[in-house]
């Protein structure tokens, strides 16, 4: 029986036959010094690893022609045997190709992506955020919200752990302004206003630090100065167009210092929302808000990786999550 989801490859010698996004590819080189690929193919949540040996290119195919139908982000057909490698299923890659027009293929279809639809996330985002009484901190927010909406509500929040596919973004943003909502109620003492902006802005970085929702990498800027700092940046730069621009609304004799140590804070919060320096973090929390804040990161996140993790695991068994191992009690 030829299989065509990669989820139902469960042992060795299973055919496999269709379609597939390719979310990595690499060119090696064996130990006979024979050039190959390794690929992880991915559909929604299902990832394999596979590999395409030099027997299996082609007549006359060279890996530079490789290199241009399994390449990263682009669905293929592709056809292979299982086996299992160190425990782990694997596919032995016989044949592809890439796809055409009459193979009627979305690359979204094939993309995991948030529970819920990105325009719910969205909706529920703007409402909070129009809740926000304080002025400026709502200007500054729906400002960088606006002129990064579509990257930020398309954008993975990171390559793993927690929040890993399309509009994770978001949707982790949303779980943090809840979260953080309740928290404002509990303790009325919490600057509300500064809390839900930061739960929008803290992670909008990441739309320079990260390459994409599809075969997510890490950008060259990413890399080299890490999304707290791009955002920061950004906010700062709004917060000069305000002064410029807006001074007599936000700057003037009567409220420039509560604007300008507003902006600070707001910067405080999201600089140290890592919690620690080994972290990320470039200076430690040091409000009420700023401490919090760091808590509410860490519950949505932990939250959302143990809730992944165990989805695939058995009810009444323990499970390795990340580095912990985990329970799945039976449900009634």
């Amino acid at each position: 029986m030829v299989i065509q989801t990669l989820s139902e490859l469960t042992e060795a010698g299973q055919q496999f036959q269709g379609f597939a996004l390719v979310k990595k590819s690499e060119l090696g080189n064996s130990a006979r010094n024979e050039p190959f690929f390794s690929v992880v193919l991915g559909q929604k949540e299902k990832e394999v690893d596979a590999k395409l040996w030099a027997s299996d290119f082609g007549f006359n195919v060279t890996p530079n022609d490789i290199k241009e139908i399994i390449k990263e982000g682009v669905v293929i057909s592709v056809a292979g045997v299982s086996n299992v490698y160190k425990e782990v299923i694997q596919l032995k890659i016989t044949s592809f190709r890439s796809i055409n027009e009459e193979d009627n293929v979305n690359v979204n279809d094939f993309v995991k992506s948030a529970v819920i639809p990105t325009a719910e996330i969205k909706a529920q985002i703007e409402d909070y955020l129009s809740s926000i009484t304080d002025p400026l901190i709502k200007e500054i927010t729906e400002t960088l919200l606006s002129k990064y909406e579509k990257p930020f509500f398309e954008f993975p929040a990171a390559m793993t752990h927690h929040h890993n596919y399309a509009s994770g973004l978001s949707y982790h943003s949303l779980g943090m302004i809840k979260i953080a909502d309740n928290l404002c109620s509990l303790y009325p003492q919490l600057n509300r206003d500064l809390m839900i902006s930061s739960c929008v802005l803290h992670d909008l970085g990441k739309v320079f630090e990260l390459s994409g929702p599809i075969a997510t990498t890490y950008t060259v800027r990413g890399n080299l100065l890490g999304h707290i700092n791009m955002i920061i940046m950004e906010i700062e730069k709004e917060a000069e167009t305000l002064r410029r621009e807006k001074a007599e609304i936000y700057f003037n004799e009567t409220n420039r210092t509560y604007s300008e140590e507003t902006i600070t804070h707001l910067l405080h919060i999201i600089v140290s929302h890592h919690g620690k320096l080994e972290w990320g973090s470039n200076i430690l929390p040091k409000s009420l808000e700023a401490q919090l804040f760091h808590l509410v990161d860490m519950i949505d996140s932990r939250a959302n990786g143990m809730i992944d993790g165990l989805a695939k695991a058995s009810e009444g068994q323990m499970t390795k999550v990340g580095r912990e191992y985990l329970y799945k009690p039976f449900q009634s």
